[in-house]
């Protein structure tokens, strides 16, 4: 009977957010899609209903994603993409028991893969650690 004039999606899963954006502009839908923060525990892992699938020590272990995540978005501003990656997947590797699904740099604006000219960009992992499939990114910028 009635219209959503707003929609609110959750920066953790960046990907659906942008696709959902598009698509909104794309088909140009009346609602306007507002992106939410990405939300960490105190310890910096990003807040998830499959944090409940970790035990004690993949917990800890998983840690390592966003110690690796910001330190990618340090090197983003001095170092070129293929160092990044490469630094990231040196670190991501420490995790005992893991496999990373992807591990990408993607222009901010349209996921497309980001280049030396991105100025904007953000570093997308998925990454199983035990059984249990996490996601995870952060939005890098060069001043």
């Amino acid at each position: 009977i009635s219209q959503a004039s707003k929609a609110y999606f959750g920066l953790k899963d960046f990907q659906q957010v942008k696709i959902i954006q598009k698509m909104s502009k794309d088909l140009n839908f009346p609602v306007k899609i507002i992106a939410c923060p990405l939300i960490r525990q105190k310890d910096g892992l990003a807040l998830s209903s499959r944090n409940i699938y970790l035990n004690a020590q993949e917990k800890n272990d998983a840690l390592i994603i966003n110690k690796t995540l910001k330190q990618a978005a340090q090197n983003f501003k001095i170092k070129s993409l293929d160092k990044v990656l490469e630094i990231a997947k040196d670190s991501l590797a420490k995790i005992p028991n893991s496999q990373i699904d992807y591990l990408e740099i993607r222009d901010f604006d349209d996921l497309s893969p980001a280049n030396k000219k991105s100025k904007k960009a953000a570093m997308l992992i998925a990454i199983k650690i035990g059984k249990t499939r996490l996601i995870d990114n952060i939005i890098m910028e060069k001043k």
